[in-house]
């Protein structure tokens, strides 16, 4: 215990931990990113939107920070609001891209991120790695009034069922092996045959 305390007093190890732990702590920063959110009763109000990102990379954000509570300033102030609070809320990245979080009244924990919106809709939720506190991306899909989860159990079999009303597609689906990209395929092309 002496030596480590000795090596902890010596200039050099100072340096050495207190770069360490600036460079861990240096990929994520608390940033504002422009957006706007949706009122329960329509309205729609611009603000700035809390949210940590990748200081290397501006276009990797960190959605678990918005997923529960989303913490943004408007021009009456700070606010922050949960799910079900205003229908939904629109986050730019500084390359332009939009990513559209919506409150569903089949959930009360969650704003869900929507990836697909049509007769059967795509949505992911973030929440934290117990662990190691990283994020981890939560599938659901939604069809009339039912929102499932996909867990690793579970998926093929879930899916095929919200499929099953046409059976070209359905099959198709059989056929293939699971991966989050043929769901978004299988999805669009589920809804390009219907017409909402």
């Amino acid at each position: 215990m002496i030596i480590f305390v000795n090596i902890l007093k010596s200039t050099f190890m100072k340096k050495l931990l207190l770069s360490y732990f600036i460079i861990v702590g240096l990929p994520v920063s608390a940033q504002k990113f422009q957006g706007y959110y949706v009122t329960n009763s329509s309205d729609t109000i611009e603000c700035n939107i809390n949210l940590t990102a990748n200081i290397f990379r501006k276009d990797i954000l960190n959605f678990k920070d918005v997923s529960k509570v989303v913490r943004l300033v408007d021009p009456e102030g700070k606010k922050k609001f949960k799910p079900l609070k205003i229908a939904s809320f629109v986050i730019f990245n500084p390359n332009g891209e939009m990513y559209k979080f919506v409150s569903l009244p089949e959930n009360k924990t969650f704003f869900f991120h929507e990836i697909i919106k049509g007769r059967i809709s795509l949505y992911k939720a973030y929440s934290t790695n117990p662990y190691d506190k990283s994020q981890v991306n939560l599938i659901y899909i939604y069809k009339g009034n039912s929102l499932v989860p996909l867990n690793i159990l579970n998926r093929k079999k879930r899916v095929s069922s919200f499929l099953e009303d046409n059976p070209k597609i359905a099959v198709k689906w059989e056929t293939m092996d699971f991966d989050d990209n043929l769901l978004e395929a299988i999805i669009k092309e589920y809804n390009s045959t219907y017409t909402e």
